[in-house]
């Protein structure tokens, strides 16, 4: 991991620096700045892109993001889908080097247009048109509502120019050729291109503000340079399309990344603050930190957990998607990931969320910023369920093989052969009843397992990807897979012939193994600069309390303890 840390010396990122009460536009300005700040201290470069070289991976797995959602969200953009995009047609085309200068330097600010209001899922029914003209100069039109592009950050409020691929359907003398990627610039920093529109989007709740907006196009008139790839109709539209958008697989799996990142943050904020809280003890009244509860160090734990198993998880894929022989098998590996991740840390998230009580509501503790912020990666990119349905298809038509377990005698590969075999034969019944995979019974019985079954192959991938990675202490080991092993107790207790009482006791086992190592996980996380929360220390915690508007009668006698703002009376909570 890189020295980022360096860049919270600076006066713009400053916890302070990012006020909640300020207008949205500053709020969104002081985003971009420091995107800027932090593009120009890593240094990500085209070849980086275009390679995908450890530098790009490794900006997904870092802390940046804890401190400012928001800037994952423009890098990413940037970076991945407007810059490599661009990038893949730039063999033999010498007029794009300028425009991905000017991106790699952060002059401008990259986007990436593709989903329309009307057309999310079925993107390849997009409405939005680039028509030729007589000139070799292109007319690009949104021909209703439906056909305006959603999400892609579009304001002059970045106070930078604004470069965005933009989607459309090509046609050329009044025939369709299929879809193609254009070179758009929508706006110079403080005026929208002619006929580009930009609706601002409320913000969402949480997560650092970006300026997502509704964007349209009234007949922009576009050079003929602006098209990256032929005129030509493809000879299999389908695979042109997925041709054209192949950075979203990478996103799908680079973006899911932040996890670990923010896994350690929450792991950390917890920890911090169940060290500090006391309460009084039903029996003797003496005070007692509530980190001694299971309720508090067994989330703790687990989130520690996950983080160093995802991170073994992470790196294997990541070497894996770089030798795949093709893109199915990337889809496959981006996939497994994203809902393996998804899937495990959401209900952790919100877990931990209650165990710091009524503060994990406030985003000045993090926690729950966070978990809104990460909370879109289960879209972006992709939508999980729909990526599920996709992978899970290919597999049970023996489009695509998922790779063996390397033991298949563990527990968790048990239990991915048995869900995948189960499925099969609903499968093969349901196209034997009815002539095809796609009917009723499908719809019904497989459908809703779908993100079932990747997650079995998941968890017993990185279960494998952390052993094999040689980081991983045997006693995070033993937890993740007692962990995994909760998430489906029934099938277990039905195949694999445990106790329901066994598999809580092996995972409680597990925990109990790990809990010694707490305060020096907490201590290796490295989140610690990062961690802004004031419930962490007392002092940080009335330094935080005394700055709030206060309201009080001309007597001003205090009342304040201090003695007492670590302490609960109240155990029962627990």
């Amino acid at each position: 991991m890189d020295n980022t840390s360096e860049l919270l010396q600076l006066r713009l990122w400053r916890p302070d620096a990012y006020s909640e009460d300020a207008s949205q536009a500053d709020r969104i300005a002081l985003s971009y700045e420091r995107a800027r700040s932090a593009a120009k201290h890593i240094g990500m470069t085209v070849q980086d892109i275009v390679t995908l070289s450890p530098k790009f991976w490794d900006y997904h797995r870092n802390f940046i993001g804890t401190a400012d959602s928001a800037v994952v969200t423009i890098l990413t953009i940037h970076w991945n889908l407007c810059i490599g995009t661009i990038a893949s047609y730039a063999a033999g085309r010498p007029d794009l080097e300028p425009v991905l200068n000017e991106l790699q330097n952060f002059e401008a600010v990259g986007e990436f247009m593709l989903t329309e209001v009307g057309h999310g899922l079925d993107a390849r029914n997009i409405e939005t048109t680039a028509t030729q003209l007589k000139d070799g100069s292109f007319d690009l039109h949104t021909p209703c509502m439906a056909a305006s592009k959603s999400m892609p950050p579009a304001t002059p409020y970045s106070n930078t120019p604004r470069i965005a691929v933009v989607f459309a359907r090509l046609v050329v003398g009044g025939q369709q050729r299929g879809i193609r990627p254009f070179i758009v610039r929508l706006h110079d920093a403080t005026a929208m291109a002619p006929g580009v529109t930009s609706r601002l989007l409320p913000s969402r709740p949480g997560a650092k503000v970006v300026d997502h907006a509704i964007t349209t196009f009234t007949h922009v008139r576009l050079d003929a340079f602006a098209l990256l790839g032929d005129l030509d109709a493809p000879q299999n539209e389908r695979n042109a399309f997925f041709d054209c958008i192949h950075r979203v697989t990478i996103g799908t799996l680079s973006l899911s990344f932040f996890h670990v990142p923010t896994l350690r943050v929450f792991a950390y904020v917890l920890g911090r603050y169940s060290q500090r809280r006391s309460v009084a003890a039903s029996e003797s009244g003496k005070q007692r930190p509530i980190v001694s509860f299971s309720t508090q160090y067994t989330p703790v734990l687990t989130a520690l957990t996950y983080a160093s198993v995802f991170d073994a998880f992470a790196k294997a894929t990541a070497a894996e998607f770089m030798e795949a022989s093709s893109e199915h098998v990337r889809h496959a590996l981006a996939t497994i990931f994203k809902q393996t991740v998804t899937h495990t840390t959401k209900p952790l998230y919100a877990e931990m969320i209650e165990r710091c009580g009524w503060q994990g509501l406030y985003n000045h503790n993090q926690l729950h910023e966070l978990m809104l912020a990460v909370q879109g990666n289960s879209i972006a990119e992709g939508d999980i369920l729909v990526l599920c349905i996709r992978l899970v298809s290919e597999v049970l038509l023996g489009r695509y093989s998922l790779p063996e377990a390397k033991d298949p005698t563990s527990l968790l590969a048990q239990h991915e052969l048995g869900i995948w075999k189960e499925a099969g034969e609903i499968a093969m019944t349901a196209a034997t009843r009815q002539g095809s995979n796609r009917n009723e019974e499908f719809n019904m019985m497989l459908l809703p397992r779908v993100r079932k079954l990747v997650l079995a192959t998941g968890q017993r991938v990185a279960f494998e990807a952390a052993v094999a990675s040689g980081t991983v202490m045997p006693e995070m080991l033993r937890l993740y897979e007692a962990t995994c092993i909760l998430d489906d107790p029934s099938w277990y207790v039905e195949k694999a012939g445990l106790a329901s009482a066994d598999l809580y006791r092996r995972h409680a086992e597990a925990v109990n193994k790990l809990r010694p190592s707490l305060e020096a996980l907490l201590q290796e996380t490295g989140a610690s600069p990062w961690v802004t929360a004031p419930i962490l220390k007392d002092e940080g915690w009335i330094e935080f309390i005394q700055r709030l508007p206060t309201f009080h009668s001309e007597d001003k006698t205090s009342c304040w303890d201090k003695r007492a703002v670590g302490q609960d009376s109240n155990p029962s909570r627990l």
